[in-house]
């Protein structure tokens, strides 16, 4: 359980999911959404050491509480490939996203011919065209943040 308290304080928000969670657990959906969004504004706020305690915390939750291919699992992945994107580790990111098998998971939540679908295919080409990755990096960051809140 995340239980970093200066950060508690400063989002009150995020103290009261906290609490809650004693009684519902850490893996519940609420409290692992609290952490996603909290993370994702750490990594918006340039704080990833902060970011990635959340960001990899919610991702694992959700996989074990929601399953591989539900939507909140698919957003908090993408925060996950964003980070290591936003620290130009680019080839750990690709990798994430062969194991995770993404972009058939995003076929099969939503289909060959919708946008996220489309908007994942892209992001991993750019990945696996590492002389594009500089050209690309703002529109695959834009990507990113977009497929991190898609559900």
């Amino acid at each position: 359980m995340w239980q970093a308290q200066g950060d508690m304080d400063a989002f009150p928000e995020m103290s009261r999911v906290a609490e809650s969670s004693r009684s519902l657990g850490t893996n519940h959906p609420t409290y692992l959404k609290a952490l996603h969004y909290l993370g994702q504004w750490f990594l918006d706020s340039d704080e990833l050491s902060r970011a990635e305690i959340l960001i990899f915390e919610a991702w694992n939750g959700r996989r074990k509480t929601l399953g591989h291919n539900h939507p909140d699992t698919l957003a908090s992945f993408f925060g996950v490939v964003l980070w290591f994107v936003i620290k130009l580790e680019v080839t750990q990111a690709l990798k994430l996203c062969h194991e995770y098998d993404v972009l058939k998971s995003f076929a099969w939540v939503y289909g060959l011919d919708h946008s996220w679908t489309e908007e994942a295919s892209c992001l991993v080409a750019t990945l696996e065209s590492p002389q594009d990755f500089d050209a690309e990096k703002e529109k695959m960051l834009g990507f990113l943040k977009h497929l991190r809140f898609s559900y």
